[in-house]
């Protein structure tokens, strides 16, 4: 099943891979700089699912996405500044997890919620660089032509933001799902 273009148009093609190549490249650097990091849990340790925190923790992860959709206003800066510091968080977080309590027990834990946060928080990062990407596109199949190519690129930035926009209404959904999903997996006392 296709969702209608008005819904969810296309993004660039070259936002998707530059985003995600980054955040899986920095989530790799994070894992691997962290060889001896570990958290002061255990896997006896007891859970429980406080639902007050689903908002905490969809409010976290929401900020997260916000700054990299703030490359949208800062023409991908915000963006490409973002990225390699919260993919070497996260690299860091899922070792840290699977040095305290084993890489079995980690991944039934996190795979439970980290997928679609992960989805979210890439999403958010093709957002922000979407109109930048689409707008060296048109320029490169566009240089020295029309008279008027501020004021086209211009608007084919504002229209890119647009569409990277809409997105962002799928990527905050995946954050809250994941969020909810942690809760539901239970957080450690």
């Amino acid at each position: 099943m296709r969702l209608p273009r008005l819904l969810l148009p296309r993004l660039p093609r070259g936002a998707w891979i530059l985003a995600s190549a980054a955040m899986l490249g920095f989530v790799t650097v994070g894992w691997l700089a962290s060889a001896h990091a570990t958290f002061p849990i255990s896997q006896d340790q007891g859970t429980h699912h406080p639902w007050s925190m689903v908002w905490q923790i969809f409010a976290r992860n929401a900020g997260a996405a916000l700054v990299l959709f703030a490359g949208v206003a800062t023409g991908g800066i915000a963006t490409v500044a973002s990225i390699p510091v919260l993919g070497m968080y996260i690299g860091t977080v899922i070792r840290a997890t699977s040095n305290s309590i084993g890489m079995y027990a980690a991944s039934e834990i996190l795979a439970t919620y980290f997928i679609l946060e992960f989805i979210g928080l890439t999403l958010a990062a093709v957002c922000g660089l979407s109109p930048l990407i689409a707008s060296v596109s048109w320029w490169r199949r566009h240089r020295g032509g029309e008279r008027s190519w501020r004021r086209e690129l211009l608007s084919l930035y504002l229209e890119s933001a647009g569409r990277a926009l809409r997105w962002m209404a799928l990527a905050a959904l995946a954050l809250l799902l994941g969020a909810w999903l942690e809760v539901l997996g239970g957080i450690p006392r």
